[in-house]
C-alpha cells in the first residue's frame, strides 16, 4: 500500500520508491551493509543469526513495519566482544519488554540516592548527561552471580520488586548493547551489568 502510494505521489521519491519495492536494499542501507535478510534468514556481515531478534526482524518486515531500530540494533548486539553477553541480551530484552532507540540502543531503569550517586558504592553520578564509565574487565561477567561488580541497569517491572529510599531518583539510561557484560540470571533477566552507560532523563 506504501508502494502505491508512493508511485501515485506527484512528485516521486526514488529511493523510498527503491526502497518499499526492495525490502533486502533497503535494510542493507539503514544498517550501512552489515545486516542481510534472506527468505527465512536473517545474517550479520554473512553470518546467519539464529536469535528471538531475526524471528521479529522478520516478522515486522512482513507486516510493513519499519525495522530500522532493530537492525541497528542488532549491530550493536554483535559489536560486544562477548558472545555470551550477546546471547543474554536477548533474554533481558524479551522478558522487559524494552524499547529501542531509533539508533538501535536500548532503555533502562535504575533508581540513584538523593544526591544521585548509585546506592552501592556512592562513587557513580547518575545525574542527567552524565556518562558513568568503569573498566570493562572489571565487571563480573557471571550471570549466575547475581549481586556483583558492574553499572547497574534494569526494566521498569524490576523497579518494584526491591526497596528503594524514598528521597531517591529513578532515572532513565540509554545503553549500548555493545557495553553489555552480563544480565544476571533472577528475576526472569529483567536486570543486567554494563561498563557504560547515558543517563538521559
Amino acid at each position: 500500500e506504501r508502494l502505491k502510494v508512493a508511485l501515485r505521489a506527484a512528485v516521486q521519491n526514488v529511493e523510498m520508491i527503491a526502497d518499499l519495492a526492495d525490502i533486502k536494499r533497503f535494510v542493507s542501507r539503514v544498517s550501512l551493509g552489515a545486516v542481510e535478510i534472506g527468505d527465512n534468514e536473517v545474517r550479520w556481515h554473512g553470518e546467519t543469526i539464529k536469535v528471538v531478534l531475526a524471528d521479529r526482524l522478520i516478522e515486522l518486515l512482513k507486516l510493513g513495519s519499519d525495522i530500522t531500530p532493530l537492525a541497528r540494533f542488532l549491530e550493536r548486539v554483535m559489536l560486544n566482544p562477548s558472545k555470551v553477553a550477546q546471547d543474554e541480551l536477548y533474554l533481558w530484552l524479551e522478558s522487559g519488554n524494552q524499547p529501542i532507540t531509533a539508533d538501535g540502543k536500548v532503555l533502562a531503569f535504575k533508581h540513584v540516592a538523593a544526591n544521585f550517586m548509585d546506592h552501592h558504592s556512592g562513587l557513580f553520578d547518575n545525574s542527567v548527561g552524565q556518562v558513568p564509565t568503569m573498566l570493562r574487565e572489571d565487571v563480573n561477567p557471571n550471570r549466575e552471580q547475581t549481586c556483583s561488580r558492574g553499572l547497574h541497569f534494569c526494566s521498569y517491572g524490576y523497579l518494584s520488586m526491591y526497596t528503594h529510599s524514598p528521597d531517591g531518583h529513578t532515572m532513565l539510561l540509554e545503553v549500548d548493547p555493545a557495553d553489555v557484560v552480563a544480565i544476571p540470571s533472577d528475576y526472569k533477566n529483567q536486570k543486567g551489568r554494563a561498563w557504560t552507560y547515558k543517563v538521559v532523563g
